[in-house]
Formats: C-alpha cells, structure tokens, sequence
C-alpha cells in the first residue's frame, strides 16, 4: 500500500481513500468534491485540502477551488508515487497478456 488520501472538512467527518493500485487515484476527483461539498455544508467547517499518509507523514495535498474548475497540487513525493504505481500497473498488465 502507498498510503492514504484523506480530508476533514467537519470535527466529525473523515474521509479516506487507501492507495493500492491505480485505480484508487481516480477517487482523487471524488475525494475532492466530497470534502468542499461537506466542508460548504458543515456547521463548523475544518478545510476542503486534501492530505496524505505515507509512513507515518502526513503531506499536504494542495487542492485551488474556482468558479468553474479545481486545481489539485501534490507534492513531489507523491508524483514520485503515482509514477511508480503506474509502472507496477503497466508492469502487472503486460504480464497478464
């Protein structure tokens, strides 16, 4: 496992996404969403950032809300991370065939 994502957006509500394979990043987009919609709607709000656990670290996922679009920002570690779960999926994928 790579970790997990995660936001707070209320003292009561957290949500987690473990990273195992490649597919689980794209609950990235959900995981957003999620955490602004619950952070507009909570009677005390906490932040829509996202956050990731990686061995015992906690590393700030920057997330940029406007009008009409989101902008996610992770930090190089993680990019470091994505792109090794893409080689082990391509890796995975190649010796299924």
């Amino acid at each position: 496992m790579e970790g997990v994502l995660f936001a707070v957006p209320s003292p009561n509500q957290l949500l987690i996404v473990p990273l195992e394979t490649m597919a689980d990043l794209s609950a990235i987009r959900v995981l957003v969403t999620s955490a602004h919609l619950a952070k507009q709607s909570a009677t005390s709000p906490l932040t829509d950032q996202l956050f990731w656990l990686d061995d015992g670290e906690v590393h700030h996922i920057r997330v940029d809300h406007f009008d009409d679009d989101v902008q996610v920002i992770p930090p190089p570690a993680f990019m470091e991370v994505m792109e090794r779960m893409s080689t082990m999926s391509l890796i995975s994928a190649a010796g299924e065939a």
